[in-house]
């Protein structure tokens, strides 16, 4: 298993090479390596109520729980594990948990990507 400095450096290289996608999409975004790496656009982090997507990054806890409602856990954690295991892309529902608690329902695109021989994943979201 890699060092988290490893999966920070990883994370900080990914998201300097997809800036322009980041900067760009009209959708929210974002690249999810493990609960304590992972970075979003703009978008997506006013999407839940996040100032900044470094505010969005402070949360320390496990992504599903922190924000993800809890009937869209496993959707996401299957889709997650297809992308990971299979290959597999998805276009899935999922309702988020905003900064305030409030829900926000959204379709997710996420699909594998590998950068550096490190397999990832990275999502789309658009508000429904």
């Amino acid at each position: 298993m890699e060092h988290h400095h490893d999966h920070q450096a990883l994370l900080d290289n990914i998201h300097q090479q997809l800036k322009p996608l980041f900067d760009n999409s009209k959708q929210g975004m974002y690249v999810f390596l493990d609960d304590q790496h992972s970075v979003c656009n703009a978008k997506f982090a006013k999407l839940l109520g996040f100032k900044t997507p470094a505010e969005w990054a402070k949360v320390n806890t496990s992504f599903l729980d922190a924000y993800v409602a809890p009937d869209s856990q496993d959707t996401l954690a299957n889709a997650y594990r297809a992308a990971m295991e299979e290959g597999t892309p998805s276009q899935i529902s999922v309702t988020w948990l905003g900064k305030d608690g409030k829900k926000v329902k959204t379709s997710v695109t996420l699909a594998p990507l590998v950068f550096d021989n490190h397999l990832v994943a990275i999502h789309w979201v658009k508000e429904s």
